[in-house]
């Protein structure tokens, strides 16, 4: 299915930049911005973090390639996931559609949580649920202030439902 979603030259300049970043340390002040200039990709970057920059594929699905290598064992831990986790609750997780080494092409949800007190406590209870199904759902709630980190959610307006867009970072125990 890639080949529909990237180009070859998308996937070649991917694979470079990932070779790269395996084989060299770069701090975190330059790494981002290395990677966008070897990366040269054509699409709207939307969004990055230190692990990983997220591109706008423009067809309902966003692009995120990671930037560290931490952004590679996050990208290739949610695709495992996503493909692995049985449990009513994969329907609260972005959508993989595709993925390879340090990349991964997952279902863009655009709509924000509101932050209020009532979606807080869902957030929490959904954190919860994952913890009862052998999920550690880290990097939606954060440890220090106990609020969720708004930004790693996401609203699905058609099924009604919280939606985690990262969760590279969760863990099975």
């Amino acid at each position: 299915m890639v080949d529909k979603l990237l180009t070859s030259n998308d996937l070649k300049a991917i694979k470079k930049w990932i070779k790269k970043l395996e084989e060299k340390y770069y701090n975190s002040e330059n790494k981002r911005d290395i990677a966008r200039s070897e990366l040269k990709l054509s699409y709207e970057e939307i969004g990055s973090g230190e692990r990983r920059i997220v591109f706008d594929l423009k067809n309902g699905l966003v692009l995120k390639v990671a930037v560290s290598k931490t952004g590679i064992k996050n990208n290739k831990n949610e695709a495992e996931i996503y493909k692995k986790f049985k449990s009513s609750l994969r329907s609260h997780l972005a959508k993989v559609i595709d993925y390879g080494h340090g990349w991964i092409i997952m279902e863009k949800i655009d709509q924000q949580v509101s932050q209020n007190d009532e979606n807080r406590e869902k957030v929490l209870i959904l954190r919860k649920k994952f913890l009862r199904r052998g999920m550690r759902a880290r990097d939606i709630i954060d440890p220090s202030s106990k609020e969720p980190k708004w930004n790693n959610i996401r609203y699905r307006e058609k099924d009604n439902l919280i939606i985690v867009i990262d969760y590279g970072p969760f863990r099975y125990y």
